[in-house]
């Protein structure tokens, strides 16, 4: 395997223990993302044509390392399939009821 193919590199001890603001690799385009205000949440890196996207996968306080795994192989084999594309998951229609709060 080379270099950039490491897989699984997070453990959940480290996982506990990331609160330095940045990307925190897991392998196969997984991170743990650690937002300037300690807020943590998973996202999925991935190539699409010439573009980079980025698919937020869910909270650290919801979603754990393993679950987070799963959710990325999941995304990755819809997104080989051409099932799941950018544009389509950008246009899906929001479930009834659920409105986005608006600050003036």
């Amino acid at each position: 395997m080379g270099k950039g193919l490491a897989v699984e590199r997070l453990t959940a001890l480290g996982v506990s223990r990331a609160k330095s603001p940045g990307l925190y690799p897991d392998g196969r385009g997984l991170y743990l993302q650690v937002a300037p205000g300690g807020a943590r949440s998973w996202l999925l890196r991935y190539r699409f044509g010439d573009r980079r996207p980025e698919m937020g996968l869910g909270s650290l306080a919801v979603v754990g390392l393993a679950q987070a795994r799963q959710k990325a192989m999941d995304a990755r084999k819809l997104l080989d399939a051409g099932i799941l594309t950018p544009s389509r998951r950008a246009t899906t229609p929001r479930r009834p009821g659920r409105r986005q709060r608006h600050v003036p």
